[in-house]
C-alpha cells in the first residue's frame, strides 16, 4: 500500500483511534482504502469495527476548543446584519485551514489520504465537471442539486469572509472552498469510520458516546472480507454528490450497478443492460417540501413522510381531513379520497416535467462517454429515466381506472373530466351548456377547450349552470333540482354550505382580494351568458342573478375543488395536454 495509507494508519492509532483485532486497511483501485477482515481471522457478531475519539475528528468543536481556538478568527454574535457563524461553515474554514497548513496540521495523515480534486485523478464528483460532462446530467435531479450546492457554498463562504477578522482576510479564496463544501451537510468527519464503503444490506449500528463514535457489525464476517457501512436509503444523486464517492467511486457504482470501467462500455454494450436495485428518486422543481420518494419496483411506493408533506401542501380549505396518514405507504388507497387523488397527479406532473427535461438534453449528447465521470453520470442519467418512466406509467395506468378510461364500467363516479360533464346530466341542461360553451369558445371539443387554456372557463360555467338550474329563484321549485344526478346534486349542496356566504369560508373569502385573472375570468363568462342569453331567451342561464359576482364565486368554488391532471391519453407530459378535474365529495 502507499506510505500515505500506513502513516494514516500509524497516526489513527497513535492517537487512540481503534480498529477491531480482526480488522485492517485495504487498498484495492476499484474500492479504494477501505477496511475488511484480516484473512483467516472471523470478525465476530457484535464486535467493533472501528472507533474514531472525539479528539481526532474534524469537527466544530475540536474547531471550537483549545489554546487559540479557530472559532476565534471569526467575530461572534450578530454583526453586520450577520448572525455568529454556523457550525458547518466553521468546520468547511476549519478544514481548509487545515489543508494550508499541510504538514505542520495534526491532521495531516489523515488530509493527505482525502482526494485532491486538483491532482492527476480529479473529483468524479458533479462539483468538478466540466462543461462536456455536464451535458450527461443535463435536466436531471442531479443538475438542481449541484446547482443549489454550488450555491449554497458560494453564500456560506461569502459569509464567512465577512465574519472573519481583518487579521485573517485573504487567507481563505472561494476556490478550494469547495473541497471542504464537498463534505456532507453535518460539521464533523470522522477519519476511520468513513474508510467504509456502503451496502444498503450491511448490519451495522453506529455507536455514539462522549468521548468517541464507533460502528458495530451485528454479523460475523469471514476473514478477508471487505466490511460495509450502511449509510441508510439515499436518492441516487446523493452519492454522486458526495466526497465519500470521490475518495471511493466504488460507492457510486454500487448505488446504479455498475459493472465494468467506462472503456469498456461501446464494446459490450453496458449502457443498455437493464438497471436494478435503484429504489430511490428526489423530486425537483416541486411545490412542496424537497423530500425523497420511496418507490418499490414492484408497488411504486412511496415513503409516509414524503406523502404528508405533499398531501399537506395540495390540502384545501374545505377538506376537514383526506390526507396521507404516517402508515400511508401507498400512493392510491382503497379509502381515496380529493386530496390523494390530487396529491396523485401533482406527483405525475413533475415526475412528467423531470422526464421531459431530461429526455431534452439527449439531443446534445456524444454517441459514448468519453471518461468515467462521464461513464457514471451516463449510467445514472438512464438510471433516472428508466425510474421515472415506469413510476410515470404506473401512475397514470391507475388514474386511466379512475376516470374510466380502459373500462368505463368501473370508473369512479366521484371523479369528474370535462368529457363527463359535456355528457353527463338532464337532456335540456347539457343542450343549453354546450351551446353556451360552443358561443363562448368556439368549440365543444375537449381537446380544443384544453389547447385553448380554457379549461377553467368551461367548469366555471358549468358550475353556474348547475347553480342557477338548482338554485335561481326563477326556476320551478324543486323541478329541476331532481332531475340532476343524485351524486352531482349532493356534491353542489355541499359545496354551497361550505363556501355560502354564511360559511367560514364564505366569510374569509369576503376579507380576500381576488386575482386580476379571477376577475377577467369572471367578466368573459358573464359576457358569454349574456350573448347566449340573447341569443335564447328561454335559457335557464337567462336568470337576474348570473351577475360578475355570482361567476366570481363560482369560478373562486372551481379554483378551490379542482385540481390538475396529468394528460391521460397518451400525449406528452407538456402543460397544453393536462386538464382539470373535479372529485365530488359530498360532504359525508
Amino acid at each position: 500500500m502507499d506510505d500515505r495509507f500506513h502513516n494514516f494508519g500509524k497516526w489513527f492509532q497513535q492517537n487512540n483511534g481503534h480498529f477491531g483485532e480482526s480488522v485492517e486497511l485495504a487498498y484495492k483501485p476499484d474500492r479504494g482504502l477501505h477496511l475488511c477482515t484480516r484473512p483467516g481471522i472471523e470478525l465476530p457478531s457484535d464486535g467493533c469495527i472501528v472507533s474514531c475519539p472525539r479528539s481526532l475528528t474534524l469537527s466544530s468543536f475540536n474547531a471550537s476548543h483549545g489554546k487559540d481556538a479557530f472559532v476565534e478568527r471569526f467575530k461572534h454574535g450578530v454583526q453586520n446584519d450577520l448572525p455568529s457563524i454556523s457550525e458547518i461553515s466553521l468546520l468547511r474554514f476549519f478544514l481548509l485551514e487545515q489543508f494550508q497548513l499541510g504538514a505542520s496540521s495534526f491532521w495531516s495523515p489523515y488530509i493527505n489520504i482525502l482526494p485532491d480534486p486538483y491532482s492527476d485523478f480529479p473529483f468524479n464528483t458533479p462539483l468538478y465537471y466540466d462543461d462536456e460532462d455536464l451535458k450527461w446530467i443535463r435536466g436531471t435531479s442531479l443538475e438542481h442539486s449541484l446547482r443549489r450546492t454550488e450555491a449554497m457554498w458560494r453564500e456560506e463562504h461569502s459569509q464567512g469572509i465577512q465574519m472573519l477578522l481583518q487579521d485573517h482576510e485573504g487567507r481563505y479564496p472561494c476556490a478550494p472552498f469547495k473541497t471542504g463544501a464537498s463534505q456532507e451537510a453535518a460539521p464533523v468527519l470522522l477519519p476511520g469510520l468513513d474508510l467504509l464503503n456502503h451496502s444498503p444490506s450491511a448490519k451495522v449500528t453506529w455507536k455514539w458516546t462522549e468521548d468517541a463514535c464507533s460502528i458495530i457489525s451485528h454479523v460475523a464476517l469471514p476473514g478477508g472480507a471487505e466490511i460495509l457501512n450502511n449509510y441508510a436509503p439515499k436518492s441516487n444523486e446523493e452519492p454522486m454528490g458526495s466526497m465519500a464517492v470521490a475518495r471511493v467511486t466504488a460507492l457510486c457504482k454500487q448505488r446504479i450497478q455498475c459493472t465494468a470501467s467506462a472503456g469498456q462500455a461501446a464494446e459490450d454494450g453496458l449502457l443498455t443492460r437493464p438497471i436494478t436495485g435503484v429504489g430511490w428518486i428526489r423530486l425537483v422543481s416541486n411545490g412542496f417540501q424537497h423530500d425523497e420518494t420511496h418507490v418499490n419496483e414492484q408497488t411504486h411506493c412511496f415513503s409516509p413522510a414524503f406523502l404528508a408533506h405533499a398531501s399537506m401542501a395540495f390540502f384545501n380549505a374545505s377538506e376537514t381531513c383526506g390526507g396521507y396518514s404516517e402508515t400511508d405507504t401507498e400512493l392510491f388507497t382503497s379509502d381515496m379520497t380529493r386530496g390523494k387523488l390530487h396529491t396523485a397527479c401533482a406527483i405525475a406532473m413533475i415526475l412528467q416535467k423531470q422526464y421531459t427535461d431530461i429526455l431534452a438534453g439527449n439531443a446534445n449528447l456524444p454517441q459514448w462517454p468519453k471518461n468515467l465521470r462521464q461513464f457514471h453520470a451516463a449510467r445514472y442519467r438512464r438510471g433516472q429515466i428508466l425510474i421515472l418512466h415506469t413510476i410515470i406509467k404506473a401512475i397514470i395506468t391507475k388514474l386511466r381506472a379512475f376516470v374510466g378510461l380502459e373500462q368505463p364500467w368501473l370508473r369512479d363516479k366521484r371523479v369528474v373530466r370535462l368529457d363527463h360533464i359535456l355528457r353527463a346530466g338532464p337532456k335540456d341542461f347539457l343542450q343549453e351548456f354546450r351551446s353556451v360553451l360552443h358561443l363562448g369558445l368556439g368549440t365543444r371539443n375537449v381537446q380544443r377547450i384544453r389547447q385553448q387554456n380554457s379549461l377553467d372557463t368551461a367548469f366555471t360555467l358549468w358550475f353556474c349552470g348547475l347553480w342557477l338550474w338548482t338554485y335561481s329563484h326563477e326556476q320551478e321549485e324543486n323541478r329541476r333540482r331532481t332531475t340532476l344526478p343524485s351524486r352531482t346534486a349532493k356534491w353542489l349542496s355541499f359545496v354551497c354550505t361550505t363556501y355560502g356566504e354564511e360559511s367560514d369560508i364564505g366569510r374569509q373569502w369576503d376579507k380576500l382580494s381576488t386575482s386580476e385573472e379571477g376577475k377577467l375570468l369572471a367578466s368573459n363568462c358573464q359576457g358569454i351568458v349574456r350573448a347566449a342569453v340573447e341569443k335564447n331567451p328561454q335559457s335557464f342561464y337567462n336568470s337576474p342573478e348570473a351577475t360578475f359576482s355570482r361567476m366570481l364565486w363560482c369560478y373562486r368554488v372551481i379554483l378551490e375543488e379542482s385540481f390538475m391532471c396529468p394528460d391521460l391519453d397518451g400525449h406528452s407530459g407538456e402543460d397544453e395536454n393536462d386538464e382539470i378535474m373535479l372529485f365530488l365529495k359530498d360532504g359525508s
